[in-house]
């Protein structure tokens, strides 16, 4: 919230936050906001288990309703699969037969703009664990991946959209930050006397940080 990434002494440099390389992984269609509930509905597939089913999309069959009614026998329908070219669901080793917990992704649903769950505002906003029919307001939507319940951390599950078509981008929110440190710096924090660079003399911090060139060093 208050820092961005480390560079190497010489280079320029990277004017950038953690947000920004985040949005700059997403799709562009997408990166301006959070999918709604309805869109995961595309990853709603027939199968015995997560495991089988996402290693399998070629051949498996689509159940979008989420009734397993849709499903061959001896199939269910399988929710939140890597399936259908959108998302990057990560397995978690405590669910029987892999796959995200059903329950941990319905938690981050709630109802309001996508803008405001970019921004992290959840005052007042209702969740939506059954869809868009728990949502009364105008103009409301139901959002995945919110940041709103506090027991849950949507980065924990899901990676990054992806186009149709593309590679499955397997990867999470923490690599994605991983990857734009600098090699020689992405394994390491700054040991605080470091932070003595950045010392500079002024009559206050924005002066001094758009007058780097003529500040003096302190």
């Amino acid at each position: 919230s208050f820092v961005g990434f480390l560079k190497a002494p010489g280079e320029e440099a990277l004017d950038t936050s953690a947000n920004d390389v985040l949005d700059s992984a997403a799709l562009p269609e997408q990166q301006d906001s959070l999918p709604e509930v309805t869109m995961l509905a595309d990853t709603y597939y027939c199968g015995v288990d997560w495991d089988t089913v996402s290693s399998n999309c070629d051949t498996a069959t689509p159940c979008p309703s989420g009734d397993a009614n849709e499903c061959p026998d001896g199939e269910q329908c399988i929710a939140f699969t890597n399936c259908g070219g959108m998302f990057n669901f990560m397995s978690n080793p405590n669910v029987e037969g892999g796959g995200p917990d059903v329950e941990s992704v319905k938690k981050t649903f709630y109802c309001g703009t996508s803008w405001q769950f970019l921004e992290n505002i959840c005052d007042g906003a209702t969740p939506c664990p059954n869809g868009p029919n728990d949502c009364t307001g105008e103009e409301e939507g139901c959002f995945a991946f919110t940041g709103c319940n506090d027991e849950v951390d949507p980065g924990s599950f899901v990676g990054f959209l992806k186009a149709p078509g593309e590679e499955a981008l397997d990867t999470s929110a923490n690599d994605v930050l991983d990857s734009a440190a600098l090699p020689e710096q992405q394994d390491s924090l700054p040991e605080v006397t470091m932070l003595a660079d950045t010392y500079y003399c002024g009559v206050d911090w924005d002066t001094v940080s758009s007058n780097c060139d003529t500040a003096t060093p302190c």
